[in-house]
C-alpha cells in the first residue's frame, strides 16, 4: 500500500505534476494505458514512465526523507551481523 500511496501523494506536488502526462498536452490514446489518480490515457511508454515517475518521487526529494531513517533501522542491524561462511 506504500507504493500506491506515494503515487498518489506525488500527485500534489506542481514540481512533479509537471513532468506527467502526454508530450503533447491534451493527446489522449484511444485504449492506451490508464494512470491511476489522473485522467491521463497514455501510450504505454509515456505510461510507464508517468507512474514510475509518480512513485519515485518521494524517494529523490528531500520531502521522502522523513521516511529514511526507519529504513536504516532495519538496515543497519542486518549489516552488523557476521557474514555467512
Amino acid at each position: 500500500m506504500d507504493t500506491p500511496g506515494c503515487g498518489l501523494d506525488a500527485l500534489g506536488y506542481p514540481d512533479c505534476a509537471k513532468l506527467l502526462g502526454p508530450l503533447v498536452p491534451g493527446t489522449a490514446v484511444p485504449h492506451g494505458a490508464k494512470v491511476p489518480g489522473t485522467s491521463f490515457q497514455l501510450d504505454p511508454v509515456q505510461a510507464t514512465f508517468t507512474l514510475g515517475t509518480m512513485i519515485r518521487w518521494l524517494d529523490y526529494t528531500i520531502r521522502g526523507w522523513p521516511r529514511k531513517p526507519a529504513i536504516r533501522r532495519i538496515i543497519l542491524p542486518a549489516s552488523s551481523q557476521p557474514p555467512i561462511t
